[in-house]
């Protein structure tokens, strides 16, 4: 069974992952090629809590697999509007 703190901490940082990747992508919008590298680290640090969130799903309890799944499932959304931007990172 997963301790509680652990799924807090792993909640709590895909939130703050999530708030930068959003900030990122509203900057890229603005102007794009300040913010590239930005765009770059929002996108691997939703990547690595994403990857957390699935190793710890495992183990949570069925309550905190739900809260889990919700947020896996905000961060896949916000995952999918990287790809889906109209501007590519590759100048």
């Amino acid at each position: 069974m997963t301790d509680r703190k652990q799924v807090e901490s792993v909640l709590n940082k895909a939130e703050n992952s999530m708030k930068y990747a959003e900030m990122a992508l509203a900057n890229a919008r603005r102007v794009q090629p300040i913010y590239k590298d930005d765009l770059q680290k929002a996108q691997e640090a939703l990547m690595e809590v994403s990857d957390e969130l699935i190793g710890i799903k495992k183990a949570a309890s069925k309550q905190q697999q739900y809260q889990l799944l919700r947020t896996e499932q905000q961060m896949r959304q916000l995952q999918n509007r990287f790809i889906l931007r109209r501007y590519p990172l590759n100048d």
